[in-house]
């Protein structure tokens, strides 16, 4: 998938890591860092908890390049086991500035 925002990269980067902000999202009912990453606090190694609803699930930031790539996977979910090795997050400016 695909998407043009009129945001800088490292306005949306800076959303998309802010993984306890991620409450003002519709839906979304709670959103917990649960460990630091090793370097930067939401950075590589970090793990969160999000729950929507009825479904729980935990997600390990694997990669963390500001302004540019985010990438995660769910280590465990509930009430059913979802099987997600890997969600990436690439950004990039465009020629109009988004």
């Amino acid at each position: 998938m695909e998407r043009t925002l009129q945001a800088s990269p490292d306005a949306v980067f800076a959303i998309l890591a802010d993984h306890e902000g991620y409450l003002r999202f519709p839906g979304v009912d709670a959103a917990v860092l649960e460990e630091a990453g090793g370097i930067e606090r939401n950075g590589v190694g970090a793990l969160r908890y999000v729950k929507i609803g009825a479904i729980r699930f935990w997600e390990r930031i694997e990669a963390y390049e500001p302004g540019a790539h985010l990438a995660y996977r769910i280590e465990r979910s509930s009430p059913l086991p979802m099987r997600h090795d890997v969600g990436e997050i690439r950004l990039a400016a465009t020629t109009n500035g988004g």
